[in-house]
């Protein structure tokens, strides 16, 4: 009497529904991919070989089984394989930039993007060019010095030697050109213009302590030099709300 071979087929009622869920993350995972690089398409290629192999050696309720689980999730961990480099990183090589204005905001939690997502995940090379847009920013106006002072005082902790060495160098450069201000500013004699080196010098975050009142008590003597009433008041509040607060 000849035995019935037991049948690894799935049931009609969950191949179904399986199927349906697999379909609809697997292709929508791939078609995230194909906006990406040539690795989508090598991965529709890898998952078609896979296919015919488990055609070939499983069963067909087995490969049903395998094939459900495997279309969702081999173009996902491919995405996540782009997303994080060998180093753990984010690799931004994809990011495009938006012009300088966007980029920075006086709202903190708006910052420097993408400036600080390449600052805290990119890669050494990156990290290291953080330093000199940041440079190039503060000097062109777009930052200002407490802000600079704070992201590449960050850098100064990187553990890769050259990119704290960068962001030390950047460090000394914004200290000088501070410097240099008001210097311009004595020599020209111009008040409000020294005003407000000596306070952006104060409250950059380079300087602590005795030095940050000696240098706010002079912008506040030559605030209240200022011919323009708006503009002497302005200044007076700002140099007392920072002496009251400490800039926070």
């Amino acid at each position: 009497m000849r035995k019935d071979r037991k049948s690894n087929k799935l049931p009609s009622s969950l191949i179904l529904p399986i199927s349906s869920i697999s379909l609809v993350l697997g292709f929508l995972t791939t078609i995230l991919l194909l906006f990406k690089s040539w690795e989508s398409i090598l991965s529709v290629g890898v998952y078609l070989l896979a296919v015919a192999l488990c055609s070939i050696i499983l069963g067909n309720g087995l490969k049903d089984l395998f094939l459900a689980f495997l279309f969702p999730i081999y173009p996902i961990s491919i995405m996540g394989r782009r997303i994080y480099g060998e180093e753990g990183n984010f690799e931004a090589e994809d990011v495009e930039i938006p012009e300088v204005s966007r980029i920075f905001s006086m709202d903190d939690d708006m910052l420097g993007i993408p400036i600080v997502t390449l600052r805290d995940f990119g890669t050494k090379e990156e990290r290291m060019n953080v330093s000199k847009i940041i440079l190039s920013l503060f000097k062109a106006g777009e930052m200002s010095a407490r802000e600079a002072v704070q992201s590449l005082e960050k850098l100064t902790h990187d553990p890769h030697l050259d990119v704290a060495m960068y962001a030390s160098d950047g460090l000394t450069s914004v200290e000088n050109t501070l410097l240099e201000k008001i210097a311009r500013a004595r020599e020209k004699g111009k008040v409000e213009e020294l005003v407000e080196s000596l306070y952006e010098y104060a409250t950059s975050g380079l300087i602590e302590g005795e030095m940050v009142g000696i240098l706010l008590e002079e912008a506040m003597d030559k605030a209240s030099k200022i011919p323009d009433v708006e503009k002497r008041d302005m200044w007076v509040f700002k140099i007392k709300e920072f002496l009251k607060y400490g800039g926070r």
